[in-house]
């Protein structure tokens, strides 16, 4: 898509779809409808579902990001990366 500034109508037609919105930190809307992946790895918990392990692959490989995972029980977790302990 073209880039563009969400606005709350935008985002609520876009969450409609299914897959993630990707936003950048100033705001600019780059994807709709995106899967994110990586491979498999600490801190996924299969108990969480697909969205919330497929933020935690795709933060592995970029770390900058920001994820807010909105699951289909309605709950909103809020991932960035945490680097795995030694």
């Amino acid at each position: 898509i073209k880039p563009f500034t969400p606005t709350e109508p935008t985002i609520v037609a876009a969450s409609a779809i299914d897959g993630g919105i990707l936003v950048d930190l100033e705001g600019t809307c780059h994807g709709i409808g995106i899967i994110l992946d990586g491979e498999a790895g600490d801190g996924e918990n299969t108990a969480r579902g697909a969205r919330y392990n497929s933020a935690i692959r795709y933060l592995r490989k970029h770390p900058e990001s920001f994820i807010a995972v909105v699951s289909e029980d309605k709950t909103v977790d809020v991932v960035t990366y945490t680097p795995a302990a030694n």
